[in-house]
Formats: structure tokens, sequence, C-alpha cells
């Protein structure tokens, strides 16, 4: 099985080989999550990364929300939460900028003591 490089299916009649598990709506995200649920989180996190530089569009929330869960798989969980919060801030008009200001102190380093 070879991963999808793309958010969405091909049509069948363009389709190459496509993994059963994926259903028609989307390729990068459900393969994924198929991924880390197989203990290849790393792969998760290089798939959906490669997948959020590729042209935006409606399933950018869904490849966030995998990408955070595959983030806490491989111990990075303070990313994976800044861009959680990231996504979510637009959401949110009334707390959009505290949550922006605090998603990117989760992923700042500390200032270091005087």
């Amino acid at each position: 099985m070879t991963p999808p490089t793309t958010r969405r299916r091909p049509p069948p009649s363009t389709a190459g080989p496509w993994p059963p598990v994926c259903p028609p709506y989307g390729g990068a995200a459900p393969w994924s999550s198929t991924l880390r649920n197989l203990g290849r989180a790393g792969e998760s996190v290089d798939l959906l990364m490669a997948e959020r530089e590729a042209a935006s569009d409606e399933l950018d929330d869904a490849v966030v929300a995998f990408l955070a869960l595959a983030l806490a798989d491989t111990g990075r969980e303070r990313e994976g939460l800044a861009l959680t919060l990231t996504a979510l801030a637009p959401h949110l008009p009334e707390y959009g900028r505290s949550l922006t200001h605090y998603a990117r102190s989760l992923t700042e380093e500390p200032a270091a003591p005087r």
C-alpha cells in the first residue's frame, strides 16, 4: 500500500493503489491515523507535516487534529496543543487573540534567567 499524496481520493478512473481503510472523503488524515494506530506515529507526523504544506482546503483543521494526536504519541505534546489552539482560535473570535498568544508561548523557548 502506498500512502495518498493528496487529501482527496482521485476519481475511480484514475485511482491508483489506495489504502482500503481510507474513506472516499480524504486521504492523509485517515491514513495517518492508521499509521499512528499501528505504532508508526513518526511516519504519521511526517505525512501530516507534508500535507500542511500542500494547498489549503476545508480539511485543514482535520489535518491539524490528527497531527496533534501523532505529535502527542511522539512526545511532542506541547507542539500538538499549540497547533490545536491555533486552529481553534479563528472559530472563537472573542478568544482568538488570547489563544494565539498562549499557543505561541507553548512552543517558545523560556527566557534565560537574569
